[in-house]
């Protein structure tokens, strides 16, 4: 039984940093989405705002979900 415990304890910080981790590189692409589109715009400058908005959106979203596995 301790060993079952201990474990799934594991197992349970395991799947924790794993979450965290995919959740910065989510991050993390989403901040190169915004670098590629700012370093090499195209269309229109309306295309450009929509775009920009849109990884912006994202990026923010998916920051804050990164950065919930580190605030305490």
């Amino acid at each position: 039984l301790h060993l079952s415990l201990r474990r799934q304890r594991q197992m349970c910080i395991r799947d924790r940093w794993e979450n965290a981790y995919n959740a910065l590189e989510d991050a993390y692409d989403a901040y190169l989405e915004i670098v590629n589109i700012v370093t090499s715009p195209n269309g229109s400058l309306q295309t450009f705002s929509s775009s920009f908005n849109d990884a912006d959106t994202k990026a923010a979203t998916t920051l804050e979900k990164a950065l919930g596995y580190v605030k305490d």
